[in-house]
């Protein structure tokens, strides 16, 4: 990735490497050794710094989540998963991959699977649930504001962040993905303030993005969509 001051990150050319992926997940182990690398000094990962300011207006939810260990057949523990700055680099590098793939079929004149999450029918019950904790957000959907909002009520309240934070998701809602084309503008991603975004990080786990590097593929071929 390379930062254009004005669009944002932007891709180098794109070329097709050939991977090995595995069935398991294995963003922990990479978050422990990103997680080192933090610890040890200055972290120099190329588009690191992109990455961060790609998920810089995201909204910053605080969703439980368990890790369940087993030993044989029999559990053996359940442990929470807390946030760290190794998870949270991860994840914003996934932010800017989407979205430098999303651009680039579009540049190219391709089809595309966009992620799209609709800005809130129900914006005005969260403002209400702003105005009750003294804050006052604009009158329609802002997807920044909402994220300042959050993160000042996380650190002013972190006990209380959690149920403010299941709240404020459902009444988002939930997202969808839609074929987009060259000639059509897709609505955009709210939660995470990005206006063009895909899945295609995932291919192991997502049929979506299994979708889209076929589309890559294509497009790298110089081949019809498939």
């Amino acid at each position: 990735l390379r930062r254009n001051p004005h669009l944002g990150p932007e891709p180098r050319p794109i070329h097709l490497r050939r991977r090995k992926i595995h069935p398991v997940t294995i963003y922990r182990s990479a978050s422990l050794f990103i997680g080192l690398a933090l610890l040890a000094g200055p972290f120099c990962l190329p588009a690191a710094a992109h990455a961060a300011e790609a998920g810089s207006a995201a909204l910053d939810f605080e969703l439980s989540e368990t890790r369940v260990r087993f030993q044989g057949h029999e559990l053996r523990s359940l442990e929470p998963e807390l946030p760290n700055r190794a998870k949270s680099l991860i994840e914003n590098l996934m932010i800017a991959s989407n979205g430098v793939v999303a651009r680039f079929l579009d540049r190219r004149g391709s089809l595309s699977i966009r992620r799209v999450v609709h800005a809130p029918e129900r914006w005005d019950r969260i403002v209400t649930i702003a105005q009750s904790l003294g804050v006052t957000l604009p009158a329609t959907p802002d997807p920044r504001a909402l994220s300042q909002f959050l993160r000042a009520r996380k650190a002013a309240d972190p006990r209380g962040f959690h149920e403010l934070s299941h709240t404020v998701i459902r009444l988002v809602g939930a997202g969808e993905y839609l074929v987009d084309t060259p000639t059509t503008v897709a609505p955009g991603h709210f939660a995470l303030a990005v206006k063009d975004y895909s899945h295609s990080t995932a291919p192991n786990r997502r049929y979506p993005d299994l979708l889209t590097q076929r589309l890559i593929k294509a497009v790298l071929a110089s081949q019809p969509s498939p």
